[in-house]
């Protein structure tokens, strides 16, 4: 897998799994998704130039982290590949920004999603889910990374 600093170009030629076009539709506002992505340290991977995956890590401040990421149709076919390039980039990302905590949004009605952010060593704070967060009404999780804690 080829891991690249991310691009607006990539926002635009990633051709996302079915699940994230359904949440993307529900974007209010996309140039806003657009700026708050790329303001994060954000990454592209590609296998044989397609676009698998852009994921990244807004800083809000406080030694504080919010992790998001966008999966392309090819994902599953290439889940083990971003596995492990999520798991040697975060630990250079925490190191460079000094976090004390990562945080993630997971829809309550995404199982495969939450298993994987638990494979990172993150944790479910909000077991009954935070109703209503969504833009339709939906119900999230609330994954916490505790670093040196």
């Amino acid at each position: 897998m080829d891991v690249r600093e991310a691009t607006t170009e990539d926002l635009s030629a990633i051709f996302l799994r079915e699940y994230d076009r359904k949440k993307m539709c529900e974007i209010p506002n996309p140039l806003e998704l657009s700026e708050y992505l790329l303001g994060s340290y954000a990454y592209t991977g590609r296998v044989d130039g397609k676009i698998v995956c852009i994921a990244g890590v807004k800083d809000i401040g406080n030694g504080i982290g919010e992790a998001w990421a966008l999966m392309g149709e090819d994902f599953d076919k290439h889940w083990i590949a971003v596995y492990r390039e999520i798991k040697r980039h975060l630990p250079k990302l925490i190191a460079l920004k000094g976090y004390k905590r990562l945080q993630v949004l997971v829809a309550c009605d995404f199982p495969k999603a939450k298993s994987f952010i638990q494979s990172f060593g993150f944790v479910n704070e909000t077991p009954n889910g935070m109703k209503n967060y969504g833009t339709k009404g939906e119900s999230y999780f609330l994954y916490a990374r505790y670093i040196n804690a």
